[in-house]
């Protein structure tokens, strides 16, 4: 069986995210079956309260939730990976009943979340190794609103969200919502959004964002996810922002 493509959605606060989630969902292919799994941070509840589109072509929908504890693989109802061990038992399960496989994930993080964590998961997981195929990482920006958050200075040791989000991002999609009379006149600029997202493409609008051209190559996909990453089985990898240092995990005891 293919690898099921994954396409990342990230970006600060109100950026859009849901939006531009949404508009992916619109436009999976004739017999496209899709999974959603949505990080929601516990202390973010009712900031972002735009809504996903749950139509009847998303067969597996999964909400990860971090408590505040710094790691997705320990919070008490959230476990990342686990929610990927169970899309694959579910897609046996549908092979079983000889129901339409699923063929696409797409994953959303919180607003406050770094995306390298969860990219990391599908590099270093056995089971997310063999079953998913990182596309791509998108990050969702208003361009009215993202200047002051890339220009805040974090406390020592940790870092600057807007930032983390966007040096990783193989597309960064400007989705202008801050209303005119808020008093912010400027876009950010170009040469200060270039050097936060230096491996990005900047899309000029979600509705320029086009899922089949996001799932076109697929035969450097892998290594055109994540700027800078080769397409190489080595545990030792490296790109902007995330390090693959660590030591593969595996979780073959729970997911054949």
């Amino acid at each position: 069986m293919d690898r099921i493509p994954v396409v990342l959605v990230g970006g600060f606060l109100g950026a859009g995210k849901t939006t531009l989630l949404n508009h992916l969902l619109r436009q999976l292919p004739a017999g496209a079956v899709a999974a959603v799994v949505l990080h929601k941070f516990a202390l973010e509840f009712e900031l972002e309260t735009a809504e996903v589109e749950l139509h009847d072509r998303v067969a597996f929908f999964r909400e990860v939730f971090d408590f505040g504890t710094g790691c997705i693989c320990c919070s008490p109802k959230g476990d990342f990976a686990r929610a990927l061990w169970d899309l694959v038992a579910e897609n046996e399960a549908r092979a079983r009943d000889g129901k339409s496989p699923i063929t696409h994930l797409f994953v959303k993080t919180t607003g406050l979340a770094e995306p390298a964590v969860f990219a990391r998961v599908f590099f270093q997981d056995d089971c997310a190794v063999r079953h998913f195929r990182l596309q791509k990482l998108l990050c969702a920006l208003d361009p009215y609103a993202i200047g002051p958050h890339l220009a805040e200075q974090p406390p020592p040791g940790l870092t600057n969200k807007a930032h983390s989000q966007l040096c990783i991002a193989g597309w960064a999609v400007l989705n202008p919502r801050t209303p005119k009379d808020a008093g912010l006149e400027s876009v950010v600029d170009p040469l200060q959004l270039q050097q936060h997202a230096p491996h990005a493409e900047i899309v000029p609008s979600v509705e320029g964002v086009q899922l089949s051209q996001i799932l076109a190559d697929s035969q450097t996909a892998q290594a055109n996810a994540i700027p800078g990453l080769e397409d190489t089985d080595s545990a030792d990898l490296t790109f902007p922002g995330i390090s693959f240092a660590e030591t593969r995990l595996s979780h073959d005891k729970r997911v054949k």
